[in-house]
């Protein structure tokens, strides 16, 4: 009789089984498991006479181990032996599935074959696997670069709201950082490779998406088809002065041609706590006696009377003398959801892709919440058999919400609180909420965080981000490409900051007030923030073979970046009642402020590909790039770079040795320059700012208000420059283990710095070229895909993967030494950066 197991699989028609999941600092190990399970499953087999038998070779004929051999439609099969040979009975007329992992599978049905010489085909698709580059696409066995890719579906199986964390654990040499958990403020960092510079022009990687700059966590997570991380020069030159520290490729997805229309919804709910918080005293008693041990022991003269901790002590727990956990309070469990549908399809001359998805972030600490919209649109359309058009546009609407101070402020501020009082007095029957001060007079405290959030007084931000593309494709003759696209970003930020009229506070016992309550400030403060961003590049590719072992690609092209900054701000501090717009205040103390900024880039670049039959890999890229951040002098720099690639099992001799477990094996070195131009907008200008004090005019009231150079100008200032030297190997061996190894040294000069002067000067340093940073490391990634071709589970496909990576940083030029708070600057030591990063 069947077990409850075996009843369990035979009415399975496809089973997903997790086995382990788990990362341990930058090194993530992964293991996924997926069966399909016939619903006419048998785990019994019944010994009968053989009437077919076979062997099974590959191309060389050499016999296959451990084949799959299986009647379609059924589970009765078998696996070949040591010599590649199969037996089966009660076969006939009947079809053959035989598989094996490497290969491609192949059916045969059986008509009256009683012996079968079945030879299985190498499967090319790993081989002909296409990998998103610089504008363009190789294949992944012609890269001669440090190319990583990870593809949409790999990073999308975890329900993470901020789409950059998704990244983290996927790609070696790629370190994502989540700095904080506050809803839609989580501080993402991302590092290519360590920390490149130690200039205001910063680390972050260039990151593109469908080839134009924009925000990773302003994308729809379900929309990405593919990653791709550019890390040495080689691969990221192509981008010149904004990809020093890496390139990050996002590319979407679209529709296919000549696919009925499909509609997916796809939604997750994950439920969010804290997974350690603070053991704090919250027994009142307690609290009081510890207290007075600590006050003491500091030579701080108050306590609590012996009176006051028995009425606690007593009457613990009464709404009069309460064991108050603010933690407890401020913090909750949050739900967490997300929801994504999605239509795509496509005749003969057009596709579609179009979805919207909505994320509900609440916080796991009272008073922060985050919400988001997107909706994406691609579409493509062929007019004749020479031309594509095609339009690309996300729109993204978020809005936050959370304390003005922060969630570190928030934090220590209810950290601070005594548990003798509750946020807000006993209910008095008025219906009126009244906010407490303390229990007691010498008691000392930090912001009442829970009557802050009650009162209203938040800090919201909406953020509108549009990302629109147009692109057009022109095959002018054959093997001659014309690839052209135009996009606008506008990126919109509001920020109201309210904090109201004054909100009293009272004593907890007596009811009196006793103060107000700390907001940071009174009134209303707005500000709005545009950034309009446009790029035009266009570019021609020629691709070419001759005498059939030769192959050659060519591409020349144009790009033009502009992008313009204006923020408004303003303020007013008094108000009668609780209107959050700025003329709804007094006119008595109020402040204004605005700015605009813009800066240009130009730039050429062009690329040359070589391949010897697939054999012996070259491509030299370069890009000649002008930038409004400097002087006429040095505006322009060439960035260059070389890579070269060794497919060594292409070569006749390996193949002559018949090497049956090596599949693939490449070896790649590279070599290149990129520039940084991320150093502020006129640095090299001499600008001026006002000043409320003149100090060479005065009148009878005083010092008039002027204007003056603050910082000294240097006009010789030029390109910061990353040189990288890379080395690699790609191996894939017994039909389904990849190995990829990479050396590289990453040397960054001539960094872009405020000098190190003193402060006679009289004026802001002035930037200088001056400092280098090295970063070397290591990166190894195993990968392996197989299947399970006996026992009851035969059929299971696994794949298991891990990687390795280690970065070392040295400033190997510095100057002076520094030191910053907790942090020394040192030539020889790591260098440690602050609080310049990038926020996604």
């Amino acid at each position: 009789m069947e077990n409850a197991y075996e009843k369990c699989l035979r009415g399975a028609k496809k089973m997903v089984v997790p086995v382990m999941l788990f990362s341990v600092g930058w090194t993530a190990v992964s293991l996924e498991a997926f069966a399909e399970i016939n619903e006419n499953a048998s785990f019994f087999e019944v010994k009968q006479v053989s009437d077919t038998e076979g062997k099974v070779v590959d191309v060389n004929g050499e016999p296959i181990i451990g084949a799959s051999v299986i009647v379609k439609g059924t589970s009765n099969g078998t696996i070949t032996d040591l010599d590649g040979h199969f037996s089966l009975s009660n076969v006939s007329g009947k079809t053959l599935v035989i598989s094996f992992v490497g290969y491609e599978t192949q059916e045969i049905t059986l008509k009256g074959k009683k012996s079968l010489n079945i030879v299985l085909k190498e499967d090319t698709k790993s081989l002909e696997e296409v990998v998103v580059v610089g504008f363009g696409t190789q294949k992944k066995v012609n890269l001669s670069g440090s190319v990583a890719a990870v593809s949409g579906e790999d990073i999308t199986r975890r329900p993470v709201a901020n789409t950059a964390v998704l990244l983290q654990a996927q790609i070696p040499g790629l370190r994502v950082n989540q700095g904080t958990g506050q809803p839609g403020d989580e501080n993402v960092t991302l590092r290519v490779r360590g920390q490149g510079t130690f200039s205001s022009a910063g680390s972050d990687p260039l990151v593109l998406i469908n080839g134009v700059a924009g925000n990773i966590a302003n994308i729809d997570p379900s929309s990405i088809e593919s990653v791709s991380v550019l890390k040495d020069a080689s691969s990221a030159a192509i981008y010149g002065a904004r990809a020093a520290n890496g390139v990050i490729l996002i590319t979407t997805k679209s529709g296919k041609a000549n696919e009925k229309a499909h509609i997916s919804y796809h939604g997750n709910v994950g439920f969010y706590s804290p997974t350690k918080l603070y053991d704090l005293v919250t027994n009142s008693a307690e609290y009081m006696e510890l207290a007075n041990i600590a006050w003491k022991n500091s030579g701080i003269n108050k306590s609590y009377t012996q009176d006051m901790i028995d009425l606690y002590r007593q009457n613990g727990g009464s709404v009069e003398y309460p064991n108050f956990d603010w933690l407890g309070y401020m913090f909750r469990t949050a739900a967490v959801q997300t929801h994504n549908i999605t239509a795509t399809g496509g005749g003969e001359k057009a596709t579609y892709n179009i979805s919207l998805n909505y994320v509900d972030q609440p916080g796991t600490m009272r008073g922060f919440s985050h919400n988001k919209y997107n909706a994406a649109v691609d579409l493509t359309a062929k007019i004749n058999n020479h031309i594509r058009i095609g339009t690309y546009t996300n729109l993204m609407y978020s809005k936050a919400s959370g304390p003005r101070q922060g969630q570190e402020d928030a934090l220590l501020s209810t950290m601070s609180q005594a548990p003798t009082y509750m946020p807000w007095l006993p209910d008095d029957g008025s219906g009126v909420v009244k906010w407490a001060d303390k229990a007691y007079s010498f008691e000392e405290h930090n912001k009442n965080m829970p009557a802050i959030v009650g009162d209203g007084n938040l800090k919201e931000t909406a953020y509108y981000d549009v990302n629109s593309q147009l692109w057009l494709e022109v095959n002018l003759l054959k093997g001659l490409t014309w690839y052209t696209k135009g996009a606008v970003r506008l990126e919109s930020k509001r920020n109201e900051d309210w904090r109201g009229s004054s909100t009293p506070i009272y004593d907890y016992h007596t009811g009196v007030e006793s103060g107000q309550l700390d907001k940071g400030g009174l009134g209303f403060e707005a500000e709005d923030t545009r950034r309009f961003y446009t790029n035009l590049y266009s570019y021609l590719r020629y691709n070419t073979q001759f005498k059939d072992a030769h192959s050659l690609s060519i591409m020349l092209g144009y790009s033009q970046e502009n992008e313009l900054y204006e923020s408004l701000k303003g303020y007013r501090k008094y108000y009668s009642f609780d209107l959050h717009t700025l003329n709804a205040g007094t006119s008595a103390e109020w402040t204004n402020a605005g700015g605009k900024e813009e800066w240009a880039l130009q730039s050429v670049f062009g690329r040359i590909n070589y391949d010897y039959k697939g054999r012996y890999l070259f491509e030299t890229n370069v890009r000649y790039d002008g930038t409004s951040r400097l002087a006429s002098e040095n505006r322009w720099g060439v960035f260059p770079s070389f890579s070269a690639g060794w497919r060594v099992t292409e070569e006749p001799f390996i193949k002559k040795m018949n090497i049956s477990w090596l599949d693939n094996m490449k070896i790649r070195a590279s070599w290149g320059q990129l520039g940084n131009q991320n150093i502020g907008l006129y640095p090299y200008q001499a600008m001026i700012a006002s000043v409320s004090d003149y100090p060479f005019t005065k009148t009878e009231s005083g010092t008039i208000a002027g204007f003056q150079q603050t910082a000294y100008a240097n006009r010789d200032i030029k390109w910061e420059t990353t040189t990288i030297t890379d080395v690699g190997l790609d191996l894939s061996v017994f039909k389904g283990l990849s190995i990829t190894f990479d050396w590289y040294n990453k040397v960054t000069d001539d960094i872009l710095r405020s000098s190190q002067v003193s402060a006679l000067l009289g004026l802001s340093a002035p930037y200088i070229n001056d400092g280098k940073v090295q970063n070397r490391g290591i990166e190894l990634a195993v990968n392996y895909a197989g299947i399970i071709n006996s026992s009851r589970i035969r059929g299971l496909q696994y794949n298991v993967g891990f990687y390795f990576d280690r970065s070392r940083n040295k400033l190997v030029e510095f100057g002076a030494e520094e030191i910053d708070n907790f942090v020394i600057r040192r030539e020889g030591l790591p260098y440690v950066w602050g609080t310049e990063r990038n926020v996604y």
